[in-house]
């Protein structure tokens, strides 16, 4: 098992207040001492999880995102955009994968910053990524910018697959998934929920279309060519 330990941890900057914020509600990401490697460590009594009181945070929550995260990062390991796998660890629930350093969040919203200085398609690769999952019949819907980042190459690439569901099993009962929700995100989950089931066919749609942001709105472009 590899020793963890001494690894820092990565916050995404938050869009409102450029603030650094943790970067999701289940999993912790640890960075190496040399910055080559980041682990998702799912920990259920990790502090960077525990910095606020947390309801409904249980090992049968992670466990349930652990197992879909490793699923879909087993079915698109193949890919260019996929995480270039170090280990994954089953026993401790950690997934290790080579590092560049930052994710699309600290291009975005640091100062003096653009994505355009990185690559030149960048839209272009974000629109090939979600639309090559999407016609693997799987909607993603961890689409923001610190959910993607470019290798040394000035290729992009994404993580956090545990926000994924096939579009044959979309449908995901509320309660079973309460301990990951934020405040923030209440609203746009009650908009896709009938009597208590989530439908992420909805969810993954009015992500494309309304909610997820970035420069020059990509996203909406995809929305518009899937969707009419």
């Amino acid at each position: 098992m590899i020793d963890i330990t001494e690894w820092g941890f990565y916050n995404k900057i938050d869009p409102e207040d450029f603030t650094r914020c943790k970067t999701n509600l289940l999993y912790t990401p640890r960075i190496s001492p040399d910055g080559k490697v980041l682990c998702m460590d799912w920990d259920v009594n990790s502090k960077y999880q525990h910095d606020v009181e947390r309801q409904n945070y249980t090992d049968e929550l992670l466990q349930f995102f652990f197992d879909r995260e490793v699923l879909f990062l087993t079915k698109f390991k193949d890919k260019p955009y996929a995480p270039e796998i170090i280990e994954i660890d089953i026993e401790n629930r950690r997934i290790y994968f080579k590092w560049y350093g930052s994710t699309c969040n600290d291009i975005v919203y640091a100062p003096a910053s653009d994505l355009d200085d990185i690559s030149d398609n960048w839209k272009e690769q974000l629109i090939d990524i979600v639309e090559d999952i999407y016609t693997s019949d799987v909607y993603k819907l961890s689409l923001y910018p610190h959910c993607f980042y470019f290798d040394d190459n000035g290729n992009l690439r994404t993580f956090d697959f545990y926000a994924c569901t096939t579009k044959d099993d979309c449908l995901i009962e509320i309660n079973k998934i309460k301990g990951m929700l934020g405040q923030g995100s209440v609203a746009r989950f009650a908009e896709a929920t009938d009597n208590a089931v989530i439908d992420f066919s909805v969810f993954f749609k009015r992500s494309l279309d309304q909610y997820i942001k970035w420069p020059a709105d990509p996203l909406k472009q995809l929305y518009n060519k899937l969707y009419g």
